[in-house]
């Protein structure tokens, strides 16, 4: 049977709902199936790493202050997650996005790439930045698709962005943001 949305749902744009405790066992085994085809960093896969995943997600499910996660819908099922947090530099807000991930019986569909743009479209006039292994062909194409621009990085990570900033004529306008995308597995990445 597939996942079903609760009724539980925070503040977000629509395809979006933020993610509640009934989440918390559907995350938690995407990013283990992550983690295990190497989409996503190892420290997940141990003992103690079961135990500090699920900790985290219990932890940002309950208490939203550091990370948020909005759970994306497609055709009324949970078809992936988009694991963000912000934060002030610099005089502007940069809005990172450290997981997000497809269930695997929509992938190949458009569905990551419709999640992407609908965050995209829920953060108006801010770049968005996105790191990601060698490995995450997927997620490259995507970002692609999406008209990011590969930047110069070094590897392990490969860096996309989508500049959208509002720009004035003295530079940056203080109103935009960025949003960066990073995994867990020794720096930024994206699933």
């Amino acid at each position: 049977m597939p996942y079903r949305f609760s009724d539980t749902a925070a503040k977000s744009p629509s395809p979006f709902r933020g993610a509640s405790l009934t989440d918390v066992p559907y995350l938690f085994h995407a990013i283990l199936e992550g983690s295990l085809s190497g989409s996503f960093g190892d420290d997940h896969l141990t003992g103690r790493g079961h135990v500090r995943l699920l900790a985290s997600l219990l932890r940002q499910v309950t208490f939203p202050r550091e990370a948020r996660i909005w759970m994306f819908s497609h055709a009324g099922e949970v078809a992936g997650f988009v694991r963000w947090s912000t934060r002030a530099e610099d005089s502007v807000e940069r809005t990172t996005i450290r997981l997000c991930a497809v269930s695997p019986g929509l992938r190949g569909r458009g569905v990551g790439r419709a999640m992407l743009q609908a965050f995209v479209d829920a953060n108006q006039g801010r770049d968005v930045e996105a790191y990601c292994t060698k490995y995450a062909r997927a997620m490259q194409r995507c970002l692609k698709r999406l008209r990011f621009v590969r930047q110069p990085h070094r590897p392990p990570l490969e860096h996309y962005v989508l500049r959208r900033a509002v720009q004035s004529d003295a530079g940056r306008d203080s109103s935009t943001s960025s949003v960066s995308i990073i995994g867990r597995s020794g720096g930024r990445r994206a699933a």
